[in-house]
């Protein structure tokens, strides 16, 4: 574990963190230039580099890793140890924001099989996140949110050992820790660590059993030779073996189940089309009005869109308040289009699960929803589907022009020091406006425009409105939201009116 630590330390110290997923006992962090696994619960134990997948710089972390990925994204490693004991790794990522402020957070992976755990701590070295809890009636706990960090307690005497960072030797070494040899070959592994990717002697007690490595030959242990620790480090995922193909009698049972969902989802399908397509827009739009009692009839009121201004022509029941009616129907709209996204999504899952049970080689049978990630994570989508690219004054900008498509736009596409503008208090487009060099400084005509575009793409229906603006390193998802919902910090706003409306 020293030797991979201090190997890795030279090869990426300095570099930039771009994306890090979690699960299964596993984290793997994505760097420019090589792919770390942390297999903290899951053997083999330790750290250990693996061939970097394609597309990989594009993951959306989900579950709980989520967090972790938000905030450390960006951050550059400024250290890989192993401080506390042979099986705890400890990885330090800073940043230094345009106030020239230096932002910290340390990441530690508690390597112990089952009890093992992956956590978070910020500058002061307090849990914020963790893989796992202790609980508060156990005898000592160690991991509890907002506490200062402990590792655990030493499992050896190490009273006779005067090289810290061999407290803790792995347990076939622990016995010639004893010897009076102990600060000769304490010295050894000193001098074989000035250089930690050379050849390290490795060993193994039976065939089948992990190898192991150590910087000097031990007595008493078969020797199988030497290899460089950075060859020796490569992760090699095992595949199962393919699942057995189910027999004729049950893929035909389920064919049938499937058929008879489909025709029950489409009538679903139909059911929510037949509800107009626009009530959210017509709430809106009475929304902008002032609030009174109506005597029923027809309302005309501005529509405004992204070509232009129009008239709209709203149905109101008489004797209803134009408000109380506008909630009405924003209700119906946000039901309508639940019931719509819903119905489609499982529709298109049995069909692609019909599809898969009726093609001649079932053994090639996957999972419905492992299709739709992977056609999901393509790529060769370099732009995504609903985004928009347009250019003002020299600068990219992007829009996105659904919930999905402004979900992979600010959490996938844009880098952390882009420029995101969404219209306050509405629903609308995500607009980012892309700075190549990071720090290149955006002129408040671009600033204008871009807040434009972000009011003309929006549910708002007021000629002027607050447009809020900041990095995207400073947004995050909302932990109970749907996609394309984030929450932000430290942000600016900006009023606009719209193209065309007179002084802006």
């Amino acid at each position: 574990m020293y030797a991979a630590a201090a190997c890795f330390r030279q090869r990426l110290e300095g570099g930039t963190l771009q994306a890090l997923t979690a699960e299964k006992g596993r984290a793997l962090l994505f760097f420019s230039s090589a792919t770390l696994v942390l297999a903290f619960q899951k053997p083999p134990l330790g750290l250990w580099q693996m061939a970097t997948p394609p597309g990989t710089r594009n993951l959306v972390p989900s579950g709980q890793a989520a967090f972790v990925a938000q905030h450390l994204r960006g951050f550059h490693l400024d250290g890989l140890d192993v401080p506390w004991a042979d099986r705890i790794l400890r990885l330090d990522f800073q940043r230094q924001t345009l106030d020239r402020k230096i932002h910290r957070w340390t990441l530690v992976a508690e390597c112990f099989g089952g009890h093992g755990a992956l956590l978070l701590l910020d500058g002061q070295q307090q849990v914020r996140w963790s893989s796992r809890w202790d609980s508060l009636e156990s005898r000592e706990p160690r991991i509890l949110p907002g506490a200062a960090y402990h590792p655990p307690a030493s499992p050896v005497d190490t009273g006779s050992i005067q090289d810290t960072w061999l407290r803790f030797p792995a347990p076939e070494l622990r016995r010639f820790f004893s010897s009076p040899d102990s600060c000769i070959l304490g010295k050894l592994m000193q001098a074989r660590l000035q250089d930690p990717c050379n050849p390290w002697h490795r060993h193994a007690r039976e065939e089948d059993c992990t190898v192991l490595c150590y910087p000097v030959p031990i007595p008493g242990l078969q020797k199988l030779g030497a290899c460089p620790t950075n060859e020796f480090l490569q992760w090699e995922e095992t595949t199962p073996p393919p699942a057995s193909a189910p027999d004729s009698k049950t893929r035909q049972e389920a064919i049938h189940r499937v058929e008879r969902r489909l025709e029950r989802l489409r009538e679903d399908l139909r059911r929510w089309e037949r509800v107009p397509e626009n009530p959210l827009r017509d709430a809106h739009a009475l929304f902008s009005l002032p609030d009174c009692r109506h005597g029923g009839g027809t309302v005309t009121v501005a529509d405004y869109r992204a070509d232009g201004i129009g008239e709209r022509q709203i149905a109101v029941p008489s004797g209803k308040f134009l408000h109380t009616y506008a909630q009405e129907l924003l209700k119906k709209g946000q039901k309508a289009e639940r019931g719509r996204k819903k119905a489609a999504e499982q529709l298109h899952l049995a069909e692609t699960t019909l599809q898969h049970l009726r093609s001649e080689t079932p053994s090639s049978h996957r999972k419905p929803d492992q299709a739709r990630k992977r056609e999901g994570t393509d790529p060769d989508q370099k732009m995504g589907p609903g985004i928009e690219r347009r250019e003002i004054g020299g600068f990219e900008v992007l829009l996105g022009r659904n919930a999905r498509a402004n979900d992979w736009l600010t959490f996938r596409k844009a880098g952390p020091q882009d420029l995101w503008f969404h219209v306050q208090d509405h629903q609308g487009s995500h607009v980012v406006v892309r700075r190549s060099g990071g720090s290149v400084a955006v002129p408040d005509s671009v600033l204008h425009a871009a807040a434009q575009l972000a009011l003309q793409h929006s549910s708002c229906q007021s000629l002027a409105a607050e447009v809020d603006w900041t990095e995207i390193r400073n947004l995050s998802r909302h932990p109970q939201g749907r996609p394309g919902q984030v929450l932000y910090r430290r942000f600016q706003t900006l009023r606009v009116r719209r193209p065309g409306s007179g002084h802006s």
